[in-house]
């Protein structure tokens, strides 16, 4: 089975190879400067003596004896610990002198010296102790001079540091793994607290709020952003179960009249007339159902937002004109003036088949409570910004109490007996839902006997969005 390791140490493991391979590679480049100084520095204490000599053979020249004991002083007063050897060779390439280390294990003539091709070099020997030997070869006026230094003195600088490094990182390792776990815990510890307030919210616990710390980090931001994506859950839910109660209640009242409708019709036998009276006020009843429930979905539909795919160019003049067109009849059978005004309409961005419902139910509304004689006017332009759409839907109809005003838009809702009717309350509803899908609003104006004002405000194309 696989094992699952918490994102804890995942990220302290992430840490801890992250600082060892950070720490090694600061070790090697270290270590090569060091290295690359000590070897400098070798290379420098093995050319003095053999400056030393050539300078000794200017002051003496063909004096092979002073420079003899220019040699034995070099070896006498250097460290013994730098196994120091001279040897001094005739322009032919013989030995003539030998000292210290260099006495018990010659060295041959350094070639690229003796042959000319450079005048001084500085090279790497064995003598056969398993150590290499710093050696330096120099052409002077009357021969050559070379001079050996032990390297194991400098490599042992280097070493240090190397087991240093060695040592100090498996420690390190350790201490960062443990840091990096401590620092992980603290850095999710408020996951973890989103994470247990996560687990107790459900259906029928929405209430619960994610913590948050108020630093404003990447973390803190995510509890904000899920914050507010439960509020909208919560928002949404609260509307789904108002509106299924709502529903329930309003579908009880025509369910009941046609059971009703029914039992009375089969208490007893009936002549053919009375059977069909009695399925034809079935059959409103079905009717008036159907026509509720479908209005219902249109509510939800609108409710769930806006489909980007649905959008296109809506000339609202079109359209509006379309809607005058449609209801023109109804207007003329009660005897009802409807115009239409939209000298400067702007194009809007939405769903022309939503666009045609909504005007089409503030349309039937003001046709339906305006009384013969009366004027329904339809008025589009620009919105205040310039940018948007502002369409008017006047009425001079029985108009609405202010206190009513602030409700009509509510799902259910009928207002007085002058304005209800047989619906379910659900246009204006829909009219609202739809505006706010589209990124827009609905007011309304009105005063009781002097008609009403319902005007839709709609963002222009570009900035169109869906809810």
């Amino acid at each position: 089975m696989r094992s699952r390791l918490s994102v804890g140490a995942k990220w302290a493991l992430r840490y801890a190879v992250v600082t060892f391979v950070s720490i090694s590679l600061l070790g090697i480049y270290v270590y090569d400067r060091v290295e690359g100084r000590i070897r400098r520095d070798a290379e420098l204490i093995v050319e003095i003596p053999v400056r030393n000599v050539i300078e000794a053979e200017k002051r003496h020249p063909d004096e092979p004896d002073r420079i003899a004991e220019a040699i034995d002083r070099e070896v006498s007063a250097s460290d013994g610990d730098l196994r120091l050897g001279i040897q001094y060779f005739d322009p032919s390439g013989n030995l003539l002198i030998a000292r210290g280390r260099l006495v018990e294990d010659p060295l041959p003539l350094y070639a690229r010296v003796a042959d000319g091709r450079v005048r001084h070099d500085i090279w790497q020997a064995d003598l056969g102790d398993g150590s290499d030997y710093y050696v330096m070869t120099a052409s002077t006026r009357g021969g050559f001079v070379q001079a050996v230094i032990y390297s194991r003195r400098f490599a042992r600088h280097a070493d240090f540091i190397a087991d240093g490094f060695l040592l100090a990182l498996p420690i390190a390792l350790i201490v960062t793994v443990g840091l990096g776990w401590l620092l992980a815990r603290g850095s999710l510890r408020p996951i973890q607290r989103i994470t247990a307030t996560a687990r107790r919210i459900s259906g029928s616990h929405l209430d619960e709020e994610l913590p948050t710390t108020g630093s404003g980090d990447e973390l803190d931001q995510l509890a904000v952003t899920l914050n507010e994506m439960m509020g909208r859950i919560r928002e949404s839910v609260t509307r789904i179960r108002r509106f299924s109660g709502d529903a329930a209640h309003e579908l009880r009242t025509p369910l009941a009249a046609i059971r009703n409708q029914v039992e009375v019709t089969l208490e007893k036998d009936r002549a053919g007339e009375e059977y069909e009276r009695a399925l034809r006020q079935v059959l409103e009843e079905v009717d008036r159902l159907a026509r509720g429930t479908d209005a219902m979905l249109r509510l939800a539909h609108s409710e769930a937002g806006l489909d980007p795919e649905q959008r296109c160019d809506v000339d609202l003049a079109a359209l509006l004109g379309d809607v005058v067109e449609f209801f023109e009849p109804l207007a003329s059978e009660a005897d009802v003036k409807l115009e239409l005004h939209a000298e400067q309409a702007p194009t809007v961005s939405g769903d022309p088949a939503w666009l045609h419902q909504l005007f089409a139910n503030l349309v039937h509304n003001a046709l339906k409570f305006t009384p013969g004689g009366g004027l329904v006017r339809v008025e589009v332009g620009s919105d205040a910004s310039g940018l948007g759409a502002s369409v008017a839907v006047r009425d001079t109809g029985v108009g609405i109490d202010p206190d009513e005003c602030l409700r009509i838009f509510e799902r259910f809702h009928k207002v007085d007996a002058a304005r209800s009717g047989v619906g379910f309350g659900l246009g204006l509803s829909l009219v609202r839902e739809i505006a706010h899908a589209h990124g827009g609003s609905v007011s309304v104006e009105s005063q009781p006997g002097r008609g009403s004002t319902f005007r839709v405000e709609l963002p222009g194309r570009s900035a169109g969005t869906s809810a």
